[in-house]
């Protein structure tokens, strides 16, 4: 929290208690008038002008200033939770407040199970404080099955924290009081190699994973959590380059996110070895076969990972 001096309020008030117009102030002080609409806007500090403001009403500069507190915000965190003990970083750093978001899709099959291994890891998250490391630890402990099982699921948990000073009802009418370094805890349970993008399917917005590294994707899954926009999830990027019908140049990837190699290619063979269960001699030869197959009909499948 910081203070800010503002003059825009009480010049206004001491120009109306003395009956004056914007236009016999300026005339008075000596300048002109959209000074005086500028000033009293607060759109201007400079001295010069509040000196001849303050002298024609026969007060200091110091009598035309107000003191206001203003609420500063910190750029948000991220984590993503790999093992239960990244739920100690996060508590760490957000405990005051906690919220939690499902972004996987329905699961009818096991709707009730993901319930019950939510309810298991947030039941006691209200309760921790940093400073209170054994009951971390004991929390931390409790939690390890869940997450475990959860993440054999094919789903996991990403952080956000934020830290951003806040105002509060004080005992007055009217009153406000002040609390700094407020921190708020978002969990959402995302897929474990998931992807989102703002807006609809059919909308061309930044793809971006559920990654600490990239600002853009905190901010922007910050901002959708926010003002309740809307949002595309995919179980991977695979999907997303389905959706559009194979073809991969027609999504807008985050360039930090999905960084391009060499040759354009913005997923790795790593990654299509996590996505689909094989590894990289078993997928060219499924792409071999298929092309000796249709070499006679000249419709070779093409494979673009762009």
């Amino acid at each position: 929290m910081k203070t800010e001096s503002r003059f825009g309020k009480k010049i206004r008030e001491f120009r109306i208690d003395r009956g004056w117009s914007q236009e016999q102030l300026a005339e008075i002080a000596g300048i002109a008038t959209r000074t005086v609409q500028r000033a009293e806007k607060d759109q201007t500090r400079d001295g010069e002008t509040l000196q001849a403001i303050a002298a024609a009403f026969d007060v200091t500069v110091k009598d035309l200033r107000t003191n206001y507190w203003v609420a500063e915000s910190h750029p948000p965190k991220a984590l993503l939770i790999a093992a239960a003990e990244d739920f100690r970083t996060a508590i760490q750093r957000a405990y005051h407040f906690h919220a939690y978001h499902s972004l996987v899709g329905p699961r009818p099959e096991s709707e009730a199970r993901i319930g019950e291994l939510v309810d298991m890891v947030f039941s006691d998250l209200w309760a921790m404080d940093p400073d209170e490391r054994e009951l971390i630890t004991s929390y931390i402990d409790s939690i390890r099955e869940p997450l475990a099982e959860l993440r054999e699921m094919g789903m996991t948990f990403f952080s956000v924290q934020e830290r951003r000073d806040v105002f509060i009802k004080g005992e007055g009418p009217g009153e406000r009081r002040p609390m700094e370094d407020v921190t708020y805890g978002h969990y959402f349970l995302v897929p474990v190699d998931g992807c989102f993008r703002e807006g609809s399917d059919h909308v061309r917005r930044p793809l971006h994973r559920f990654s600490a590294r990239c600002e853009e994707a905190v901010k922007t899954l910050l901002r959708i959590t926010q003002k309740e926009l809307d949002m595309s999830v995919a179980l991977n990027p695979l999907y997303v380059i389905t959706a559009v019908g194979g073809d991969a140049s027609s999504v807008q990837w985050c360039d930090e996110c999905f960084p391009a190699d060499e040759d354009g290619c913005r997923i790795s063979w790593a990654d299509l070895e996590k996505f689909t269960g094989l590894t990289t001699e078993q997928m060219t030869n499924i792409v071999e076969q298929a092309r000796a197959q249709t070499a006679d009909t000249n419709d070779t499948p093409e494979v673009t990972l762009h």
